[in-house]
């Protein structure tokens, strides 16, 4: 949870979305910003209006929208939010907090409102238009299938931020939600501008982001574990066929691992194929000058750490202050990758 904190002239008020962080409480504040739009209260809050005027702007690509009318349907076929805007304007939103897509909820969505407003019904739209609400940190591959493979529009928190922080109106609840966005986005900057001992839960989201645009097959993920948890990041997946095993990279926030994947190995193999790597890979030459150490402890499975590798302990990724050195990350990874291709 973030805590939140408002300033409003130089006094502290508490923030609705402090408490209100389900998916439900989203939906319910989106539908909010959407009824704003609707002309009917351009009198009462001209602000507030016009950023629902704009919210729906952006969420049909059309800059010139005119609109005179506004309805509003929650959980319609489970659709978290369905709009007709005027009489020819259907919007379809698929809005996420923490979590993402689930089975085939999308193209389901799709059948259902295409069959409901499509050409043959009495309830015809001509414009139908579906959209992915993702303010907070979702993976990147994610949100690129979701736009190639179900083709929605994906809105994330930098498009919603450029909206939000142009607002100059004094709406609680819409100054609300836009104190979370920064907030949100600040701690998943935060890396770039803290030692990487004192991150934060959404500092490691955004380094692993960042790590995302130079390694793009690079995926992220938390791991639960009964000490808490940690969030991960692997990439480098190197099929060794005469095992049917796979070694590769992942951070596990402090310290770089070398991976092995058993799970094409018989269950009574795995400690057989655990020892074995574990074995090569710390005689190897290479494992000294890359300061390559066995792991604390040892445990096969489907996945199992063989071999770690301190972030202090690369070469150049860490200046002498204890910051990441983003410019040269890649090449400062490269040498583990190559590492791999040895046993491959």
């Amino acid at each position: 949870m973030i805590d939140i904190k408002v300033e409003s002239n130089g006094n502290l008020s508490p923030n609705l979305f402090e408490y209100a962080t389900s998916e439900l409480s989203q939906d319910a504040f989106f539908a909010y910003l959407l009824k704003w739009s609707d002309p009917l209260y351009k009198n009462t809050d001209f602000l507030s209006y016009q950023l629902g005027l704009q919210f729906v702007r952006l969420l049909t690509s059309s800059k010139d929208l005119q609109i005179y009318s506004v309805k509003i349907f929650k959980q319609w076929e489970h659709i978290d939010i369905l709009v007709e805007i005027n009489d020819d304007t259907v919007i379809v939103i698929e809005d996420k907090t923490f979590t993402t897509i689930h089975g085939n909820q999308l193209s389901d969505y799709k059948t259902a409102v295409n069959n409901y407003y499509g050409p043959k019904s009495k309830y015809f739209r001509k414009n139908i238009i579906f959209i992915y609400i993702s303010p907070f940190n979702e993976q990147q591959a994610n949100l690129i299938n979701i736009q190639s493979q179900f083709n929605y529009k994906v809105i994330g928190r930098e498009i919603l931020l450029s909206l939000f922080n142009g607002y100059r109106g004094d709406n609680t609840i819409l100054n609300d939600y836009k104190v979370l966005l920064n907030e949100f986005e600040n701690k998943t900057q935060s890396f770039k501008n803290i030692k990487y001992l004192d991150w934060c839960y959404e500092a490691w989201q955004g380094f692993y982001m960042f790590l995302n645009k130079h390694i793009p097959e690079l995926r992220w993920h938390y791991v639960a574990n009964p000490s808490g948890g940690f969030l991960c990041a692997h990439w480098y997946w190197s099929w060794l066929d005469i095992d049917k095993v796979s070694l590769y990279l992942q951070f596990d926030q402090l310290q770089l691992c070398i991976k092995l994947c058993c799970a094409d190995v018989p269950v009574n193999k795995r400690s057989e194929m655990m020892w074995k790597y574990n074995k090569l890979i710390l005689s190897d030459n290479d494992s000294e000058v890359l300061k390559i150490k066995k792991p604390k402890r040892l445990r096969s499975g489907v996945y199992t750490t063989i071999a770690v590798i301190q972030l202090s302990d690369i070469c150049g990724l860490l200046d002498n202050n204890g910051f990441i050195n983003l410019s040269n990350i890649k090449e400062c990874l490269l040498p583990y990758e190559n590492f791999i291709d040895k046993f491959t």
